[in-house]
Formats: structure tokens, sequence, C-alpha cells
């Protein structure tokens, strides 16, 4: 029989090691001769309407993530009742000893049932991703090593190692198609998440323990650009940036706390601003054709038009294939539809990834069927496919920092230098200045290589310059317009031309 019987919970978020802790602990209560008993989901199993059950060691599996005991963020001190309850729960239960599994929040109520029943000893472990639980130095004080409790937390190792992962894996698509991309982290008040995302060699990390100043960081995002034509950067979901408010719900859960989430699409959406891209909300051509007067965003609000992009998933309201997950644009074009007076007429569906959004379109556009979302000019399909943008009202400063019930502000493309150029060969400097490569060029440059996919980068230029001498003629000296055509006309190869 055994010599008593020990509690054991897990509550707040899973992590990897959740399992691995409980296997740990079961084996010395049963090495002391003892029974362990699991406390199911979090604090909600010491109420009196709770459940536990026998845990065994051989019945935890250390090497699965998770915790088999469930878990939960209730608050006992926010029920009616609750701590008391918990006390009678650990008579009823015959435990000798408890142990609390979880981060700030579930051991502070730990640490208040340990006050409450003084005849059971209530012990805690530390768990948290954030590596946030411990005794740190008052602020006054030096830090004193000996009082540390934890230098790293169960489950923060983990997270740390995926965390630079994945941030390494970010840049293979950030380069791939050419973009700034924003990582957002947990942690709330403390940065070690993030701070461990350099095992990944981001370009630039913002943590929340300091407020970070937007113009800096879009000064490190540009430069970065600048330099190898994409970016990324991590940034806890507590970050904070000066003159700006921190951003999250106004809801708060069983313990206080405001669900903090955006920082990072606040971030990504100023950098934004300051570079530039253009975006659109569109329909296919061949849908305008059919219905010639679905020409703007307010016409989603008419029943007739509302009702050629419902489906099985959106009910009465129209399907809107939107941003993708965790970019800027996912907030901004949600405010959008919000400030347009959509948010009864249109269902926000937000892709996974870039490669969901095109494949949405281009499924839809090869089957003829009605599709309204979200491109950008330089997209593939965009680029590829006759869309109608749906007019919406004029960008203005206004509208923009307050309801974004206006359109995206286009894009300014910017020319860079060597500063010495200009006095060396200031023909050049008047080329870039007369220079203009729009989308609507581009676009015939992109059909013109989907029409010959065997054509590599030398045949697609000279097939351009050789179609397109009214255009590049005007950024150019008659002298060197006339030397340009002469060499294209004998087939020369240009100094510099390119090989691939």
């Amino acid at each position: 029989m055994a010599k008593g019987r020990i509690g054991v919970m897990t509550g707040g978020g899973d992590t990897t090691a959740l399992n691995a802790t409980l296997k740990g602990i079961a084996l010395e209560v049963e090495k002391a001769g003892c029974e362990t008993i699991g406390i199911q989901w979090g604090w909600a199993g010491m109420l009196s309407d709770g459940a536990a059950v026998q845990l065994p060691a051989d019945a935890i599996d250390e090497n699965r993530g998770g915790t088999i005991i469930r878990s939960s963020r209730t608050n006992l001190r926010n029920v009616e009742n609750g701590m008391e309850q918990a006390v009678q729960r650990i008579a009823d239960l015959k435990l000798d000893g408890f142990v609390a599994i979880g981060g700030d929040d579930t051991l502070t109520v730990g640490a208040a049932l340990g006050e409450a029943a003084r005849a059971t000893p209530v012990n805690c472990v530390t768990k948290t991703i954030d590596n946030d639980v411990g005794a740190n130095a008052p602020a006054d004080q030096p830090l004193n090593l000996e009082h540390v409790k934890n230098y790293y937390c169960p489950g923060f190792i983990t997270a740390a190692q995926w965390l630079g992962v994945q941030t390494a894996a970010l840049r293979t698509t950030a380069y791939s198609h050419g973009r700034i991309m924003a990582l957002e982290t947990m942690g709330r008040t403390a940065g070690w998440l993030a701070l461990s995302a350099a095992y990944g060699h981001p370009d630039a990390i913002v943590l929340p323990e300091v407020k970070t100043d937007i113009r800096k960081l879009t000064e490190i995002a540009a430069e970065a650009y600048e330099r190898q034509r994409h970016a990324v950067i991590v940034i806890a979901e507590g970050a904070e940036f000066e003159g700006a408010e921190q951003t999250g719900d106004e809801e708060v859960d069983s313990f206080g706390h405001k669900r903090l989430e955006g920082s990072s699409a606040w971030a990504a959406e100023q950098i934004k601003e300051s570079l530039g891209v253009v975006v659109n909300h569109v329909i296919p051509a061949y849908l305008q054709e059919q219905y010639p007067k679905l020409d703007s965003v307010e016409d989603l609000k008419d029943q007739q038009y509302k009702d050629l992009f419902t489906t099985a998933e959106t009910g009465d309201k129209a399907r809107l294939v939107s941003c993708i997950i965790g970019w800027a644009c996912e907030t901004v074009n949600a405010a959008q539809v919000e400030g347009y007076g959509l948010s009864d007429h249109v269902e926000i569906i937000n892709p996974g990834d870039g490669a969901a959004l095109n494949a949405d379109l281009y499924g839809a556009y090869e089957r003829g069927e009605p599709w309204l979302g979200y491109q950008w000019g330089t997209n593939d399909p965009s680029l590829k496919l006759d869309l109608v943008r749906l007019t919406e009202p004029a960008y203005s400063d206004q509208c923009w920092f307050t309801t974004k019930a206006c359109a995206y502000e286009d894009a300014t493309i910017l020319i860079a230098v060597n500063p010495d150029l200009p006095g060396r060969a200031p023909e050049i400097i008047e080329m870039l200045r007369n220079w203009d490569f729009n989308i609507d060029i581009y676009k015939a440059v992109v059909r013109w290589q989907g029409e010959n996919p065997d054509a590599d980068v030398n045949s697609t230029a000279l097939w351009w310059l050789n179609n397109n001498a009214d255009i590049w003629g005007g950024w150019v000296t008659d002298e060197a317009g006339e030397a340009i055509q002469a060499a294209l006309t004998a087939g020369e190869k240009a100094e510099g031309w390119p090989t691939e």
C-alpha cells in the first residue's frame, strides 16, 4: 500500500517539457513508495466538480509534447470560494503533498493555495517558454546569483531552438520573394524568447524591455533590404514603440492580462508605408464583363453582387480572400473592411502563405468562377491574369491614420546612386531621371516570358528592347539611342549584359 498521495497539475500553455516533468515527478514519488494523483485541466481540476486520475510513471510518455493531464487558465481566485474548494479538494483526495507546474500566473495561485492549505505542502515547478520565472535582483540592488532559482525554465530551451530554426527558415521565403518579413514571438515583458531567434540570424530583434524607435527599425530594415534585397525582423509580442500604443484585445483573461498581438503587424505596416508597396482589392476581368456595374467596393453591399461570392463556408457573406496570415496587410485589410461598412457583407479568408493565395486565384480563374480578393501589382497573378481593381476612395493621410476607409497609397520608387556618380557620369544620372518601368511595362515582359518558357533573361531583355524603342528611346540621348539601336540590329552584346 502506498505511503502517501501526491497531487500534481499543469497550468497555462503546453510545452514539450511537460510530460517529461510529470514523468520525473511520478518516478520520484514512486521511489518514495507514494502514489501520484494527476489533477486534470489545471486549476479547474481543484474545484469541487474537478477531475483527477491515478498517474503511474509508466503511463507517461516523456517523449511526447503537451501534458497528459491537460491544462487550463482557470484562476481559483476569480471563482467564488475557489480557494476554499481547492483546500477541500486536497482533503477529499487525501493528498499529502501537491505540485503545481506552470508559469507566473499558475504559480501565483499555487503560492496562494500554499498559504490557504498550510497542513499540506504545495511545491511549485516553473514552466514557461518566456523563461521569466525566477528570483530577479531588485531594481536598486546588484544581482546575486545564489538567489537565482532558474537559469532556464522547462519549455524555454525547446521553444528557443524551434524559434531559431523557424527564423532561419523564414529567410528563404523572404529571399525568394524579395520581402521584408516580420516574425512575432511570445514574450510579454521578457525578451528571452525573441532574443533566442538570434540563432536564426535575423536582421533585427525587437525586445519588450526597452521602447523602440520605429524610425530606427525602418532604417535597419531599409539598409538590410538595400544590401541583400530582403530582410527578416523578429519582434516580441510585448514590444512597445515610441509614440504608439501597445496593441491587443480589450478583453482580459482570468488573470487580468490583455492578449497582446499585432506589434509586428503595426511595425511592418509602418515600414511598408515608408518603403512603399502597391496593393488592391480585385476581381477577374471576365466577371466584370458579365457584371459591368460591379466596379466598386461599395457594390459588395448589393445583394446581387454579394451573392456571386458566397460559399458554404461564408454563408450569406461574400468570400474575400485577403492578406496572408501574419503580414501587416492582414490587419490593414480588416480595418478597411470595417471602415467601408462591409463587416456584415464579407467574410475575410486569410491564406497561410503566398502560394495558397495565388493557388486560390489561379484555380478560380481557370474554372471561370467569381473571385474576390487582395493582390498587389508585382505579384504573379496580377501580372499574368486580367484582373480589375475595384474602385475605392482615394488615399489620404487623414483617412489612412484614422479609419483606413480608402485605397492604399501608391508606392514611390526611389533610385539611389553612389555620391560620386553624378560628377563622373552625368548622362547616366539623366537617364535614370527619365527612366520609368511601370507595372504595365513589367506585365508585358512577364506575359511574354510565360508564352516563351524557354527564353532566358538575355532573350527577354532583347525582345523588350527590340519591341519598345518608343519607350526606352525617351530615357537616353539621341546619340545613345542610335548606338543602342545599331547594336540591337547587329546582334551585339553590351558589356555587362546578363548571362543567365
